[in-house]
């Protein structure tokens, strides 16, 4: 089994420190580990796989479909230098591919191996035909995201992004015609009542017309255009409904709107937050902290609930059938509405006590089966199944 790991390093918002993560986490077991950069400027991305080649990897490591580069018109640069390739998908893995891409993978099913975070999408990839997929959750990073005395300095509070719906909609609305703005209207009206329910389903439930448009069919670069705008416009939309209907408490909101913006709201905009420097105390000067889930995630869990409850954070989630699998008593933690919302931020603010048992007992869960070296350690294991067969 390898030894030595190339581990691909691009832009994104959680991808460098997803990949951060399992770097410290190869090395943890022993393995010999190579970064490299996915440059867009083509001379250094050949230089970085230059060295990767000379360095020779076992396997290599990408987030998403970032590790499939080209350097000529028909074999991705790990494929051709014989690197089974391992792909992190903790996005829909449609939104970002190509056709190109899942072609390659059906071509050359052994040269990858894909972890995919929510079921719906592993259900398609199977699908498709698509060899070799597996399922895998988040993680956090408990070197990072560690649980100290910190005294509360919001009520509650909300790290990640929000943005204005008017640009997104006005888009939408340009380039579909009004059927199909009338049902993604009516999912996305649907979706923020019951935050629970998956989007998917609703888009099936809603197009009662039958509208084909609307009909789920990841190899439709149609379909998936329209799912990405609805995904970014409707996650956008349900953030600022609930954070503007919050009326027991007022929300700190940790994003890319600087500190101090007055948008009319009753919301305290306290501008970004790194990563690394600040997001573990954040989590901690919050009595509660507030996770409203992306519209891409059917089933799966985001990292926000992984790094918080690691710093030892309480917070409140819409619910993701997937909390089943790290905590037996995720119902203490959800909501399914504004209205239930409101009732349980106006329950939890002054119940220290109770707030911080909780807090305790979901950190207990998550650093004893979902950090890092947990989901390294079932990689690897995986890849062993596979390839030299189950223990028995």
């Amino acid at each position: 089994m390898p030894q030595r790991v190339c581990t691909t390093r691009s832009s994104g918002v959680i991808a460098p420190h997803v990949m951060a993560a399992f770097e410290r986490s190869l090395k943890h077991f022993g393995f010999e580990v190579m970064p490299i950069t996915i440059y867009d400027n083509r001379e250094l991305l050949r230089d970085e796989f230059l060295r990767a080649i000379k360095w020779q990897p076992d396997f290599a490591l990408g987030y998403a479909h970032h590790g499939i580069v080209w350097t000529n018109e028909t074999d991705p640069v790990f494929r051709r230098i014989g690197v089974p390739l391992i792909l992190l998908h903790y996005d829909c893995p449609f939104l970002t591919s190509h056709p190109k891409i899942l072609k390659e993978y059906a071509a050359h099913p052994d040269a990858y191996f894909h972890f995919i975070w929510d079921r719906a999408y592993l259900e398609e990839y199977k699908r498709l035909g698509i060899k070799n997929a597996f399922p895998i959750m988040l993680a956090t990073d408990p070197n990072l995201f560690s649980a100290q005395e910190t005294p509360p300095e919001y009520d509650v509070a909300f790290v990640g992004s929000i943005a204005s719906t008017d640009a997104l909609r006005a888009t939408r609305h340009s380039k579909h015609s009004a059927g199909v703005n009338e049902v993604i209207d009516r999912v996305m009206g649907e979706k923020i009542a019951n935050p629970s329910v998956p989007v998917l389903d609703l888009v099936v439930r809603e197009n009662t017309g039958g509208l084909k448009e609307l009909v789920p069919d990841w190899s439709s670069d149609d379909w998936i255009a329209l799912f990405l705008s609805l995904h970014a416009e409707g996650t956008a939309a349900q953030r600022v409904a609930y954070i503007n209907a919050m009326t027991t408490a007022t929300p700190h909101v940790f994003s890319g709107i600087a500190k101090g913006t007055n948008d009319g709201s009753r919301v305290i905009h306290e501008g970004p937050v790194d990563y690394n420097a600040g997001l573990p105390a954040t989590y901690r000067k919050a009595k509660i902290n507030l996770n409203i889930s992306a519209f891409q995630l059917q089933h799966s869990l985001n990292n926000r609930i992984f790094d918080a409850a690691a710093a030892g954070a309480f917070l409140l989630t819409d619910h993701r059938e997937d909390l089943a699998n790290v905590w037996s008593g995720f119902d203490a933690i959800t909501y399914h509405s504004v209205d239930q919302l409101n009732e349980r931020v106006a329950y939890y603010l002054n119940r220290d006590r109770e707030r911080r048992e909780i807090a305790e007992e979901l950190r207990r869960a998550v650093l004893e089966n979902h950090t890092y070296v947990h989901r390294t350690e079932y990689i690897y294991r995986t890849l062993v199944d596979t390839l030299e067969g189950p223990s028995t």
